[in-house]
């Protein structure tokens, strides 16, 4: 296999950017390097990015980068919905 995809939800999740991606490798992540990521509780399924994008924006859109565009849209929705700084 020569091309992957690899998703990271989880806090500051950017760092791995930079080891990670190359011209084979697509790296989607949960938030930046320099912000958290939001909806971690203890026993939850998913965080809002992992909702947003696996239960929602994958199943809708045709493309990895549609469904991208759609989960930062409902994940920012729902920080703001809840006073978090997006």
């Amino acid at each position: 296999m020569r091309y992957k995809v690899m998703v990271i939800s989880a806090c500051y999740s950017g760092v791995f950017i930079p080891r990670l991606a190359n011209p084979d490798t697509l790296v989607v992540t949960a938030a930046d390097a320099d912000h958290s990521s939001f909806g971690c509780p203890d026993k939850a399924k998913w965080t809002y990015f992992g909702n947003a994008f696996f239960n929602v924006a994958l199943r809708q859109a045709r493309r990895l980068k549609n469904a991208f565009v759609v989960a930062r849209s409902l994940v920012q929705q729902r920080e703001l919905r809840a006073r978090f700084e997006p």
